[in-house]
């Protein structure tokens, strides 16, 4: 089994709260390089050398494969070095996901200091060769304003980037960002364009405000039967808040629900055990 930390890596780095565990992204033969870095994690030295052979005639996916197994120790040892040796010769060749792999290097302090203005600077390489999830982390990082000034019209501009792409994550952060941001106007139209979309990608926390919208009529009439449609979906989906809420109407016989002690109970138990499922994946594990 992969490390917890380098799944993302090897996929998509998105930084939103939580790292998505994506399959790889297409390559030239994604299958057979999925294979090679799968069975090196189980210490095939066949497999590290057959994707060594790859990344040293010049193969850009190989080599940045190559570096994110070193870079996590992934079957081998870890070697920093050579890590960073391999993802700078795969973004040489622009390569967006080795770009985007390195900013998030940078932007975490794996394997390297940690160095928020040089992994602006890869994740902006990585936009500008249209990696979605670069263009969204851009935008995570301009909205919170942490590391950087913060900017929210520039945050706007990187989710519609990235939402334009399909990237369902950006899709929801930019229609909830029209819901009402600070520095953005109010557009109900948009906003429930892009959550609808997230929501129709399997997104549970899309549709968790789609259950907002319908309750509070923001740009369509308010409903509580389809507000709480909306944040059942989302906690059957799994979201642990959506199912909190589920469990309080049924407490409270809300949203013109007939109270019901025993559902109430089932979906406060689901409430405790997808709040610390969520938990459990937002603590690093080494």
């Amino acid at each position: 089994m992969l490390k917890s930390w380098l799944s993302p890596l090897i996929a998509t780095s998105i930084v939103a709260g939580a790292l998505l565990n994506a399959p790889l992204a297409m390559a030239s033969d994604e299958p057979a390089l999925k294979d090679l870095v799968e069975k090196i994690a189980h210490k095939d030295a066949v497999a590290l050398e057959q994707l060594e052979t790859l990344a040293e005639h010049g193969d850009m996916i190989a080599q940045d494969r190559l570096g994110l197994v070193y870079l996590a120790g992934q079957g081998v040892k870890a070697d920093y070095p050579l890590a960073r040796k391999w993802l700078f010769l795969s973004a040489l060749q622009n390569f967006a996901e080795a770009e985007s792999h390195i900013a998030y290097m940078y932007q975490m302090g794996i394997g390297t200091d940690k160095n928020v203005k040089e992994s602006l600077v890869w994740y902006q390489m990585a936009c500008a060769h249209a990696d979605a999830a670069s263009c969204f982390n851009l935008g995570v990082i301009y909205a919170a304003g942490k590391d950087t000034p913060k900017d929210i019209q520039q945050a706007e501009k990187l989710y519609r980037k990235a939402a334009e792409s399909g990237l369902t994550i950006a899709q929801l952060n930019l229609g909830v960002l029209y819901l009402g941001q600070e520095g953005i106007d109010k557009d109900y139209a948009e906003a429930n364009r892009w959550i609808n979309k997230a929501a129709q990608s399997g997104n549970a926390k899309a549709m968790y405000y789609l259950g907002i919208v319908n309750q509070n009529g923001l740009g369509v009439k308010a409903s509580d039967s389809d507000a709480f449609a909306w944040y059942l979906k989302s906690a059957e989906a799994g979201y642990w808040i959506a199912a909190g809420i589920v469990s309080d109407a049924y407490k409270r016989g809300s949203f013109g629900l007939t109270k019901n002690e025993a559902k109430a109970t089932e979906w406060y138990q689901k409430y405790i055990a997808d709040q610390m499922q969520d938990k459990s994946r937002r603590v690093p594990k080494h």
